[in-house]
């Protein structure tokens, strides 16, 4: 597919700012938007996934459930 390179680069950024405003609420409908983004070839969840600490992953998934 051919993935986006601005797209994911605003994706990361995104979920980073996510994480730093610890906002759950924000955090739920970004994973909603991320999906369709990969569901469309916009955006590879892998290598966004790749891109993030483990951190911020796990912190991210957290906020989601929360959400």
């Amino acid at each position: 597919m051919n993935h986006d390179p601005l797209t994911q680069l605003e994706c990361l950024d995104f979920i980073r700012l996510v994480v730093e405003r610890d906002d759950p609420i924000f955090a739920k409908n970004l994973a909603a938007a991320i999906k369709l983004l990969c569901d469309s070839g916009k955006v590879s969840g892998e290598q966004l996934w790749a891109e993030l600490s483990p951190e911020e992953q796990d912190r991210f998934w957290e906020l989601v459930v929360e959400g």
